[in-house]
């Protein structure tokens, strides 16, 4: 591991400290957010380090005394101090549509958030599914009309400098499949940018992921997210029970229809069970040629787990250790392919 890798893993599982001063100067005196909580794995402080080296989302600490790094100003910019090493820093900055409404009133912040160059559109709002680290299920669950979404995306586009959508957000339920489908054919139709979607495998309907395809989606992440081995399954009981079979034949369509260069991955979270457990689901996956995606567990105020301890440093270094020579083996990458969309994950910097 080098050392640019070391402070991405310690910036993801010990977070940062802001010094005082950059915090008034980025807040304009608190007239603006910090951070803005897009997912639970997106709560904290979105920063570029090293000019492009890599992408984090390192979650806020009050202080470093617990091993988070520290971001503090240093001549004319950021830098955030990890360990030994001081590393040149960007804040990323938040949307320049966030004060923006649609033609109906709505906000169009509602509907979209980006992240560097990627927007990301929710259909759904809430989850017709209810896993324990996840904090969607706690949202009411609605639709987003079609149009709202579409017209999010060509505003969003005004401000920011995008070079690809992810369509994401809470799973549908069965009876709104038909409306989550024409939502990704409606907004690849609209986008002149990649589209990927990010869903679960629909057991009793393998073949959506050719349907998407010819509508023009561009990748998937079909996210797995536990081994489902033992008493972990508990914890995505919905995703679990639809068992593996499933899974390899939604990922097994996709890699067939669009290749195996990172236009599919499917992610794993780490911490959640076993070191080894979470190392045969990303063997498994590598094996269907698909990118595993290490997605380090934090507990999720509001959340079934909101107490439980995070991931630490010492498993997710030896899961991701092992996962480089697992991927490298069956010829495949840990993703996602994208730098800014690591900005949550562990992946090799350099």
């Amino acid at each position: 591991m080098n050392r640019l890798e070391r402070a991405k893993m310690n910036l993801l599982t010990y977070g940062v400290a802001v010094d005082p001063e950059v915090v008034r100067e980025v807040t304009q005196g608190g007239q603006l957010p910090l951070v803005f909580n897009e997912y639970a794995t997106t709560s904290g402080l979105s920063l570029d380090i090293g000019n492009g080296a890599f992408y984090v989302n390192a979650p806020l600490s009050r202080t470093a005394g617990n091993g988070s790094a520290v971001l503090r100003r240093s001549n004319d910019g950021l830098a955030v101090l990890v360990g030994n090493d001081r590393l040149e820093a960007r804040i990323l900055p938040l949307p320049g549509y966030l004060d923006r409404t649609d033609a109906k009133g709505r906000r169009v912040a509602d509907s979209i958030f980006t992240v560097g160059d990627r927007a990301r559109l929710s259909p759904i709002t809430g989850c017709s599914m209810a896993c324990s680290f996840c904090d969607l299920a706690g949202l009411k669950y609605s639709k987003r009309p079609v149009e709202q979404l579409v017209e999010a995306l060509m505003i969003a586009s005004e401000t920011e400098d995008l070079r690809h959508v992810l369509i994401s957000g809470g799973t549908p339920s069965r009876r709104d499949y038909g409306f989550f489908d024409l939502a990704c054919a409606e907004i690849c139709k609209h986008s002149a940018l990649p589209v990927e979607v990010m869903m679960p495998p629909r057991a009793s309907d393998p073949w959506f992921v050719d349907r998407l395809v010819d509508v023009g989606v561009s990748g998937f992440a079909i996210n797995l997210e536990t081994s489902g081995i033992g008493e972990v399954s508990d914890l995505t009981r919905q995703k679990a029970s639809l068992g593996r079979s499933a899974y390899e034949q939604a990922i097994s369509r996709a890699v067939r229809r669009l290749g195996r260069q990172g236009a599919v991955r499917s992610l794993v979270v780490v911490g959640l069970e076993p070191p080894g457990h979470s190392l045969e689901a990303i063997e498994w996956l590598a094996s269907l040629g698909c990118d595993p995606v290490i997605s380090p567990f934090r507990p999720a105020v509001g959340t079934p787990l909101e107490q439980s301890a995070p991931c630490s440093e010492v498993m997710l270094t030896q899961v991701f250790e092992a996962a480089v020579e697992i991927v490298s083996q069956k010829g495949v990458a840990l993703g996602p392919r994208c730098v800014v969309c690591q900005n949550n994950v562990m992946a090799p910097v350099g």
